[in-house]
């Protein structure tokens, strides 16, 4: 009996090794399918990433692909050669500003507003100018730290204040006053000069002298800025002009001022100043008066152009 239970419980143990060799083998054969099927999924997930990457690349080398077609199209377009430069496609420096190339990129695209290609190459062109600044600018090759830009409410203060200090003249005293020429005032100086050397000559008569200057002085005044007269081969004038009233007013009036302005220098001059015995008051008188009356005629414009 001992015998045949020891040879039972031999039996039974072989069984239950059995058993729990068999319940072995199925958990590592579930354990292998669940990692390969894990193995499967991520070898999946990387496919997909890898195939993202390949066509995200490949999207890339279409765009600049196209870009490149674009660049050729339109330099044919155009009738030559492609434009490696940016700058010279769209016609601008290099050290052009922003405000510049988008000006010239403006005027570009108006003059071509039908082309599409031609749009696009500049738009290109104006994007690789922009990236060429930004690399240029981040590897410090701009030469020095970039300039802040006003606001446009300061550029108006500015321009306001700048306005303010400004002298600015109206126009009928611009068109007035002229810058003296040479010629005029030489030969209106000479005639001015006999005229005071007369008067200097002859006291009794330098009221009559200084006359004579006023219409010599009206005379230059008037006929400043006219052409020439048309003159024979006998040096005689071939034609009468007619005289135009408002520059003859105009001429009147200002050799009318500056002989008063002469007279009222010398009087201030004889007031308050201390002249030696041989500056007569008619000797100042005169040189004052035929001085103001040779510049009114040199510096004034009376003709309407």
């Amino acid at each position: 009996k001992k015998k045949e239970r020891v040879e039972g419980t031999r039996g039974a143990s072989g069984r239950g090794c059995a058993m729990s060799g068999a319940v072995r083998g199925c958990a590592a054969f579930c354990a292998n399918a669940l990692w390969a099927d894990v193995g499967a999924r991520r070898g999946a997930r990387g496919a997909r990433v890898l195939r993202g990457a390949k066509v995200k690349s490949g999207a890339s080398e279409r765009v600049r692909a196209r870009s490149a077609a674009v660049v050729r199209m339109a330099a044919a377009a155009a009738g030559g050669a492609e434009e490696t430069n940016p700058y010279r496609a769209i016609g601008v420096s290099e050290s052009a500003s922003q405000e510049e190339v988008d000006a010239a990129v403006r005027r570009l695209k108006q003059k071509y507003a039908g082309d599409e290609q031609r749009l696009e190459y500049f738009e290109t062109q104006k994007a690789r100018i922009f990236d060429d600044k930004l690399r240029k600018r981040l590897s410090g090759a701009m030469g020095g730290a970039s300039v802040v830009r006003e606001s446009p409410y300061e550029r108006r203060q500015r321009e306001r204040a700048a306005e303010a200090r400004k002298i600015v003249m109206p126009r009928w005293v611009k068109l007035l006053v002229r810058k003296p020429e040479l010629n005029q005032s030489r030969r209106a100086g000479t005639l001015l000069l006999a005229m005071l050397i007369g008067a200097l000559l002859a006291p009794t008569i330098s009221q009559t002298s200084q006359l004579f200057g006023a219409f010599i002085a009206g005379a230059f005044l008037y006929n400043r800025g006219l052409p020439e007269p048309v003159k024979d081969d006998y040096g005689n004038i071939g034609e009468v002009r007619p005289v135009k009233s408002w520059p003859l007013l105009r001429s009147l009036v200002i050799v009318a001022i500056a002989g008063m302005l002469g007279l009222l220098i010398a009087y201030l001059v004889l007031r308050f100043l201390p002249l030696p015995l041989a500056l007569t008051p008619d000797v100042v008188t005169n040189v004052s008066v035929f001085v103001t009356l040779w510049l009114a005629c040199s510096t004034f414009y009376v003709q309407d152009d």
